[in-house]
């Protein structure tokens, strides 16, 4: 059986102490070599490996894609990033002008619903107050068209019930939207079972696929009222030597997606496969549980202080005059989010990186 420290050193983790995934996640040599064959298929014959990629190439990441998110393939479109598609989609909700976003979101997902001219309403809910079930009662207060939510929380690491949330609103007619991109890779993640209606997410953190590559999923209910303002090659269907527009998910797909990007998406998700979503989630599960417990052991505070069910491998650490400095001096690589260090750990992490934190932090 592989083990994790073998895992480990097929990842090339720069110099000191990486806990940013968050950020961006590190490529294994078998993704990054899954690129490069790409990239090489390319250049000895471009006319061939473009034609196969447009006919099957495509498709075979969508079959990928498709049993790992327990969703049919015809429901998802391939897209650079969560941002991307994202401002794909929102046009197309002619009926909905409503929106939930929480206070605090990340931006990227925010932002689009305000460009579009869409009335964006932000509860706040401190971060120790946060939870599933006061998400929901403001859901209830609110009674927004579209609840639109991470995950995963960038800045706090709380991670939303999304089985409940989904339950939640489809009962009440709300759409929900929701960014995977922080939970992607690490975290079990089925739309249909969550009854989540939209699902996006960028592949460049937790799945670590790199950048340019992600997918939008959008329930059948929903796609089919939807009037589709995006449309390129992928939107047109050859019949008896004539091209005809046909409204699909490929609509959200309106040029040329990049072989390389996608190809390292593929074999991505053919590593998780490996190793096992579960294991993944139950490894950084537990790094995570002994950093948090170790950094509170340090004298820090942590932003929020919901239960642990409701964390993931992300946390800030709220700072002291000399957190930043001590970190940076130890070579602990984190993000400075929202006034606090922020800490993503994965499955390429140790107990020694666990040590190292807590002796900065000490």
């Amino acid at each position: 059986m592989t083990t994790w420290d073998a895992l480990r050193t097929q990842h090339s983790l720069p110099k000191g102490v990486y806990l940013d995934t968050c950020a961006n996640g590190l490529m294994a040599q078998p993704v990054i070599d899954a690129g490069i064959q790409a990239d090489q298929r390319f250049i000895d014959d471009p006319s061939l490996l473009r034609t196969w990629w447009m006919s099957e190439g495509a498709n075979s990441v969508r079959d990928k894609l498709a049993p790992f998110l327990k969703v049919s393939r015809s429901n998802l479109a391939l897209v650079p990033s969560f941002s991307t598609g994202i401002n794909y989609l929102l046009p197309s909700l002619l009926d909905k002008k409503t929106v939930m976003i929480l206070d605090n979101e990340y931006p990227s997902l925010a932002l689009p619903f305000t460009l579009n001219g869409y009335n964006v309403l932000s509860p706040i809910i401190p971060p120790n107050e946060c939870s599933t079930e006061s998400i929901l009662s403001e859901i209830d207060r609110i009674r927004p068209d579209i609840v639109a939510i991470s995950h995963i929380q960038w800045l706090s690491g709380f991670k939303v019930d999304l089985k409940l949330l989904g339950a939640f609103c489809r009962a009440k007619d709300i759409m929900t939207i929701v960014d995977t991109t922080q939970s992607f890779g690490a975290h079990p993640l089925s739309p249909e079972a969550f009854s989540i209606d939209v699902v996006a997410a960028s592949g460049y953190k937790w799945a670590v696929a790199g950048f340019g590559n992600g997918f939008l999923y959008c329930a059948p209910s929903v796609f089919e009222k939807m009037s589709v303002k995006t449309g390129g090659y992928s939107s047109f269907v050859q019949n008896n030597n004539s091209w005809s527009y046909e409204k699909t998910m490929k609509s959200f797909e309106p040029g040329h997606s990049d072989h390389v990007s996608f190809s390292r998406l593929s074999a991505a998700i053919d590593r998780i496969e490996e190793i096992g979503l579960p294991k993944i989630n139950a490894r950084i599960s537990a790094l995570s549980k002994t950093a948090r417990e170790k950094v509170l052991e340090s004298g820090h505070k942590l932003v929020g202080e919901y239960s642990e069910v409701h964390r993931s491998s992300i946390f800030s650490i709220l700072p002291n005059e000399s957190t930043f400095s001590k970190l940076e001096e130890h070579n602990v690589c984190y993000s400075k989010r929202g006034g606090a260090a922020r800490i993503g750990i994965h499955y390429y992490n140790n107990d020694e990186d666990i040590r190292l934190l807590f002796e900065a932090l000490s």
